[in-house]
C-alpha cells in the first residue's frame, strides 16, 4: 500500500505572529517512526510535512504549506491511505487537513500522535476522520494496514499498546532530511539557542513514572519508563552522523536521565567516540538524577546547555499540588555545579494551580531570581493549562473551575494566552499578570547578564587581548 503521513501546518496568530524568521522547525519523529515500520513490513510510505514543503510561507494565520495545496499533492500522489499526526495543539489544522482531504478524494484517514490519544473523544465528532490510533501507533499500524488491505473490519478507534522494547522499533526514517537542513540555515530549529543546519530528534526512552498534575505524556506515551539500550542509541548516532553528517542530537525523552547509570554509560561511549557533536535535552531533565560528576561529563560528550524543569518555587506546591517528588534543593545544586563546570542551564516554571495560593506564586518568583543569581542562564514561565484528561483537567471540571470553553488548547496557547482555571485564591487575570511580570523580571535580568559579559569582554579584549582569549578559550573547549 502506499500510505502519506502528513504534519499539518501550524497556526501563526497570537503570540507566533511576529515570530517570522524565529519560528523553529522539528522533524516529525512519530511520523519517522510509522513510515520506517510501514517500509519494513513492505508498504510505501511518504511523509509530506506542510512546514518544510513550504517553510517561508507565513502569512495568512498558518506557517506552512495551506491545507488546501495538501489536499492537491494528495490527490497528486494516490495514496490508498493517509495518516495525520500532531500535538494536541494543533487540533483545528488537523481537523482543516482531513476536511480538506475528503472534498478532493474518498481516501480513508487516520489520525494519531498526542492529539489523538489526548482528545480522541473530540476527535470522534469529526466525520472528515475514519480511524484514530490511542497510543503508540507503532504496534498497531501494520496490523490495520493488514486488515485495511484484506477488507476485514476494523474498530474506529484502535486502542494502540506499549512498545515494550524500543529496541525493536526501526530507526525513524529520516527521509528529505536536507530539506530540513535547507530550512534550519534560515530558521532556528529545534529549541536550541545555537543556529545549525544538520540537526536531528532522536529518542531514547519512552514514558515516565512520575504523576505531574499537568502532564499528559502519561497519556501518549505512559508512565512505565522504557529506556534503549545504549549500544541501540549509538548505533543509531553512528547512522546518522555517517549518512548525514549530523552534528547536534536533541533528546525528546521525558525523562532522558532517570537512570543515572545508563546516562553515564551512555556519555561514556560518547566521549570515547570523540564526535564533533553537540548535544541537548530541551524537554528538560530531572535535577534529582544530576550530579557533579555526570554533568561533567555530559559537558565533554557536546552538551553546552541543559534544562531543568521544578515546575515552582515552592515545595509546599511542589509537593502537595504538581506532586513532582523533587527536593528544590536539588535545582539549586544544579545550578551551582553547571555554573563550575560551564554549562548554561534553563529551568521551567508554571504559575496558576488552583489551589496555588498567591504567597506560593510570590515564593516562585523569588526562586528565579535567586537561581538566576546562582548562574541560571534562563528562566521560561507560563500558565497552568489544563491539557484534557490530565489530572490538572479532570480535577478542576469536577469542581467547577475550568472557564468555558477551556478545552481549546490552540486558541489559549497560540492566540489569546488567557489563563483558562478560575480559583478562590486569585483571579485569572492576577495569573496572568503573573506571568507577564516572571517574563519581564526574567528578559530583564538576561540582559543585565550579557550587559556584564560584554562589558568584560571588551574591557578585557583592550587591557589583556591575549588573556581574555585564552579564558575564553578554556571556558568553551571540551574538558579533557
Amino acid at each position: 500500500m502506499r500510505i502519506v503521513l502528513i504534519n499539518p501546518p501550524v497556526r501563526m496568530e497570537g503570540e507566533f505572529k511576529d515570530w517570522k524568521g524565529k519560528l523553529e522547525i522539528y522533524q516529525p519523529l512519530g511520523l519517522q517512526y510509522i513510515a520506517a515500520v510501514l517500509k519494513k513490513a513492505g508498504h510505501e510510505a511518504i511523509i509530506l510535512d506542510a512546514i518544510i514543503e513550504d517553510y517561508k510561507n507565513t502569512g495568512d494565520k498558518w506557517w506552512g504549506l495551506r491545507h488546501t495545496e495538501i489536499a492537491k499533492r494528495v490527490k497528486e500522489i494516490k495514496p490508498d491511505a493517509i495518516g495525520i499526526g500532531g500535538m494536541a495543539t494543533m487540533e483545528d489544522s488537523i481537523i482543516k487537513t482531513a476536511d480538506e482531504i475528503k472534498q478532493v478524494a474518498d481516501i480513508p484517514i487516520f489520525v494519531g500522535g498526542p492529539y489523538a490519544s489526548i482528545k480522541y473523544e473530540d476527535c470522534k465528532k469529526n466525520r472528515s476522520i475514519d480511524y484514530i490510533i490511542v497510543g503508540e501507533a507503532e504496534n498497531s499500524i501494520g496490523k490495520f494496514v493488514e486488515n485495511f488491505q484484506k477488507g476485514v473490519s476494523i474498530d474506529r478507534v484502535i486502542f494502540s499498546e506499549r512498545t515494550k522494547n524500543l529496541n525493536d522499533l526501526p530507526f525513524p526514517d529520516r527521509q528529505n532530511i536536507d530539506k530540513y537542513f535547507k530550512a534550519a540555515r534560515i530558521y532556528r530549529y529545534a529549541r536550541g539557542r545555537q543556529k545549525t543546519s544538520r540537526t536531528v530528534s532522536i529518542i531514547s526512552s519512552r514514558g515516565c513514572p512520575f504523576n505531574c498534575i499537568f502532564c499528559a505524556a502519561k497519556i501518549a506515551v505512559g508512565s512505565i519508563w522504557r529506556p534503549r539500550t545504549v549500544d541501540n542509541i549509538i548505533s543509531e548516532m553512528e547512522e546518522c552522523i555517517e549518512s548525514y553528517n549530523v552534528t547536534d542530537f536533541y533528546f525528546e525523552d521525558e525523562n532522558m536521565s532517570l537512570s543515572k547509570e545508563r546516562m553515564n554509560n551512555l556519555m561514556d561511549v560518547i566521549i570515547s567516540k570523540r564526535w564533533k557533536i553537540r548535544l541537548h535535552s530541551n524537554q528538560g531533565l530531572r535535577a534529582d538524577t544530576l550530579d557533579f560528576d555526570l554533568l561533567k561529563k555530559m559537558k565533554r560528550a557536546g552538551y553546552d546547555d541543559i534544562a531543568v524543569a521544578p515546575e515552582t518555587g515552592s515545595q509546599k506546591t511542589m509537593d502537595k499540588i504538581i506532586e513532582k517528588k523533587l527536593n528544590l534543593k536539588n535545582v539549586e545544586e544544579v545550578v551551582a555545579n553547571c555554573k563550575k563546570i560551564g554549562l548554561d542551564v534553563a529551568c521551567f516554571f508554571v504559575l496558576g494551580f488552583p489551589d496555588e495560593t498567591k504567597e506560593d506564586i510570590e515564593e516562585t518568583l523569588a526562586f528565579m531570581k535567586k537561581i538566576r543569581s546562582m548562574g541560571a542562564f534562563h528562566c521560561t514561565v507560563r500558565n497552568a493549562i489544563p491539557v484534557p484528561n490530565t489530572r490538572l483537567y479532570n480535577e478542576s471540571k469536577a469542581r467547577g473551575l475550568l472557564i468555558k470553553d477551556g478545552e481549546n488548547l490552540e486558541k489559549v496557547m497560540y492566540i489569546t494566552n488567557k489563563h483558562m482555571l478560575n480559583s478562590p485564591n486569585w483571579t485569572p487575570e492576577e495569573i496572568e499578570c503573573y506571568v507577564a511580570r516572571a517574563k519581564k523580571e526574567d528578559l530583564g535580568d538576561i540582559k543585565l547578564v550579557r550587559k556584564k559579559y560584554f562589558k568584560n569582554f571588551i574591557k578585557g579584549m583592550v587591557t589583556s587581548p591575549r588573556l581574555t582569549i585564552n579564558a575564553i578559550y578554556k571556558k568553551y573547549r571540551k574538558s579533557p
